[in-house]
C-alpha cells in the first residue's frame, strides 16, 4: 500500500499540473470549436482537483478486493456514484433550490462525491480494528527495496500498457472529432451508455483476478487454470446476454435524448456497433485484466495492448475518417476491429499456460 500510494501520488501530481496549466492545449486537440473548448476549461478548472482523492480511493478499494474485505468499500463507492448523480441533477440544472451552474456544476458534483468517497473509505479502514490496510506514518519511511523492485518489475508493463491504451483511445477521439462536434458528442454518449452494459464485466474481471491470484499465491496452478476456464465460460454467457439486451433497448435509449431524427439515427447506429463489439472487447478485458496479469504475464499483455491500439485502432480510425470519409458508426466499427484479433490472441495465450507464474516466490 505504501509503495502504491507514493507512486500514485507522484504520478497524480504530475497529471494535475499538466491538466491545470495546459488544459486549453489539450482540449484543442479534440475540437476547434471555441465554445466547446471554453466549456471544457470551465470543467477542468475544478475537475482536476478530483484526481488525487480518486487515486487514493482506488488504491484502498482495489487492495480491499485482494484481501477479501470488499462489502463496505463497495457500498461506499456505489453510494458515491449515487451522490454524484444526484448532485449533477441539482447543480447542472438548478433543481431543488440549488444554483444552476451548468458545466461547473458537473465538476463540483464529481469533486464532492470523490471527496466523500475517500473520507468514508479512510474512516472505515482506520476505525476498523486491526484492518490490514490501516498503515501508519512510519510504514511510509521504511520500504523494502527488494519488494519495491519486484513490484516495479511486474507493474511497469501494466502501467505502460494502460497509458498506451488510454492515450490511444484519446487519439481515436481526435479522429472522431474531425467529423464535427456533434459526432464527438454522439460518440461520448454511446460510449457512456455502453459502459453501463459493460460494468458487470469489470466486476467479473476483478473477481477473476483476485481468485486466480490467490490460488497462484498458494501455488495451486491447476486450480487457477480451472478458475480461468470457468470465468471464460461465464464471461461468454454474459457477453451474449448484454449484447442482446443492448440491441433490444438501444432504440428506446436513443429516444431519451430528444435529438432530431438524423442525430437519433446516428446514435442508434453507433449503439448497434457497440453491441456487436461487446463480446470481443469484454473477452479481451477478462483475459488480460482478470487472468493473464494475475499470473504475472504483464509483458505479453503490454505488447498486445500497444500493438492493437496503436498498430490497428488508431491508424484505422484516422484512415476511415480522413481518407474513406465514412460516417461515425462505420468509423467506430473499423477502429474497434483490433479487439477481435486481441481476444483470439489472449485466449490462445491462456490455453498455452505460459502466463502461469507464482509472483510470491
Amino acid at each position: 500500500m505504501s509503495i502504491e500510494l507514493i507512486i500514485g501520488f507522484i504520478i497524480c501530481s504530475f497529471v494535475m499540473v499538466i491538466t491545470f496549466f495546459f488544459k486549453d492545449n489539450i482540449l484543442s486537440l479534440f475540437t476547434n470549436d471555441p465554445a466547446v473548448i471554453e466549456l471544457g476549461v470551465q470543467y477542468l478548472d475544478i475537475a482536476f482537483l478530483t484526481y488525487l482523492p480518486t487515486a487514493i480511493s482506488f488504491a484502498f478499494s482495489f487492495n480491499s478486493r485482494s484481501i477479501h474485505r470488499l462489502k463496505i468499500v463497495t457500498f461506499i463507492s456505489a453510494s458515491a456514484v449515487l451522490v454524484n448523480t444526484f448532485l449533477n441533477y441539482c447543480l447542472i440544472f438548478g433543481n431543488f433550490g440549488f444554483p444552476m451552474l451548468n458545466v461547473e456544476g458537473a465538476a463540483i458534483a464529481t469533486l464532492i462525491a470523490r471527496t466523500l468517497e475517500l473520507t468514508f473509505i479512510l474512516g472505515y479502514i482506520y476505525m476498523s480494528r486491526e484492518h490490514p490496510l490501516a498503515g501508519r506514518i512510519q510504514d511510509f519511511k521504511s520500504i523494502d527495496t527488494s519488494l519495491l523492485k519486484k513490484i516495479v518489475h511486474t507493474s511497469i508493463p501494466v502501467a505502460l500498457s494502460e497509458c498506451a491504451w488510454s492515450m490511444g483511445i484519446t487519439t481515436c477521439f481526435i479522429a472522431y472529432g474531425q467529423l464535427g462536434t456533434s459526432a464527438l458528442a454522439i460518440k461520448q454518449v454511446a460510449g457512456s451508455i455502453n459502459d453501463i452494459f459493460q460494468c458487470i464485466f469489470f466486476g467479473l474481471g476483478n473477481a477473476c483476478a483476485v481468485m486466480i491470484g490467490n490460488e497462484l499465491g498458494r501455488n495451486k496452478k491447476d486450480l487457477a487454470f480451472l478458475y480461468g476456464k470457468i470465468f471464460i465460460g461465464i464471461n461468454l454467457v454474459l457477453c451474449l446476454i448484454m449484447t442482446l439486451a443492448l440491441f433490444l433497448i438501444k432504440g428506446s435509449i436513443a429516444k431519451i435524448y430528444n435529438y432530431d431524427l438524423e442525430t437519433t439515427k446516428l446514435l442508434n447506429d453507433s449503439l448497434s456497433v457497440y453491441a456487436l463489439y461487446i463480446t470481443p472487447k469484454m473477452m479481451s478485458y477478462v483475459h488480460v485484466c482478470g487472468i493473464l496479469r494475475s499470473g504475472g504475464d504483464t509483458k505479453f499483455c503490454m505488447v498486445w495492448d500497444i500493438v492493437s491500439i496503436w498498430g490497428v485502432s488508431v491508424p484505422l480510425a484516422f484512415f476511415s475518417v480522413l481518407v474513406l470519409k465514412l460516417p461515425l458508426p462505420l468509423v467506430i466499427a473499423i477502429s474497434f476491429s483490433d479487439e477481435i484479433v486481441k481476444a483470439i490472441a489472449t485466449l490462445h495465450r491462456f490455453f498455452s499456460k505460459k502466463w502461469i507464474h507464482n509472483l510470491i516466490k
